[in-house]
């Protein structure tokens, strides 16, 4: 089982009134949006963290410095992006 945009409250609330766990918290988690302080509790409750839209809605394909970036090493913005966020 999985719940999509719980937070401290929400995970709280369910741990409280359930006897079985949520195994992962799928949550908006990017570069410019990393709430480090959810994905912390979510995971001292023994919950995994997943999270959606990892290039910010795409946005980050037009941020001019990735962009720069990729064109310093002869990259595609979605290769530069994407070896970023897997490495």
């Amino acid at each position: 089982m999985g719940v999509s945009n719980f937070e401290q409250s929400d995970i709280d609330n369910i741990l409280s009134a359930c006897t079985v766990s949520p195994m992962v918290n799928q949550i908006l988690a990017h570069v410019s949006n990393t709430p480090f302080e959810l994905i912390e509790y979510t995971q001292s409750k023994g919950i995994l963290v997943e999270a959606y839209s990892p290039i910010a809605h795409g946005e980050m394909l037009k941020n001019q410095e990735i962009t720069a970036l990729a064109e310093k090493y002869g990259v595609s913005v979605p290769s530069y992006v994407s070896d970023m966020l897997c490495n």
